[in-house]
């Protein structure tokens, strides 16, 4: 009961931007999904992308990222991927400074550009650290950390049309 009164807050701050009719991802979709990564948080992107891929019956294709891309990798990304109808990129870097957070958005944007293809996208931004409005996505999503249950809430943004009423059921059930 603890889990689902975590979960049921976490969905309730979470901050949706832009086009909401990307989400909940449709079947039909096929999808490539990208999580920037830093040195911390590789482990919580592979459970990001292993409760996904349970989640969706869509085709997945996914890669973890750093700001070291090269344009070789991003070229061979968008090879991999031209197939995809949608992008789902997640960050979870823990930036130190402003500066830092600048150049690194301005990154992240010359990465996500290319890769897209044009093609809509959605973005999931864990702690709250990256200002929505300076990242180019059609849809973004905020957290505010990067723990299991926020990681967990973001699955059912994703896939499932009401979150809130996921956990409202959940709840009934237990109590009975």
């Amino acid at each position: 009961m603890k889990n689902h009164k975590a979960l049921k807050k976490i969905l309730s701050e979470v901050k949706i931007y832009g086009d909401n009719q990307l989400i909940p991802i449709k079947e039909d979709l096929n999808l490539a999904s990208f999580a920037f990564i830093d040195d911390y948080s590789f482990d919580k992107a592979a459970k990001f992308f292993t409760y996904l891929a349970e989640a969706i019956m869509n085709n997945c294709d996914f890669a973890f990222l750093d700001e070291n891309m090269g344009e070789k990798n991003i070229s061979s990304f968008c090879k991999a991927t031209s197939k995809a109808d949608l992008f789902v990129f997640i960050f979870l870097h823990k930036i130190k400074s402003n500066s830092l957070s600048n150049e690194l958005i301005t990154t992240f944007n010359q990465i996500i550009k290319p890769l897209s293809q044009n093609k809509p996208s959605v973005s999931l931004i864990f702690n709250n650290q990256i200002p929505a409005d300076q990242i180019e996505s059609n849809t973004i999503l905020t957290f505010a950390n990067d723990s299991l249950e926020s990681i967990a809430s973001s699955i059912l943004f994703l896939s499932k049309e009401d979150p809130l009423e996921i956990i409202k059921y959940s709840e009934m059930t237990f109590k009975n």
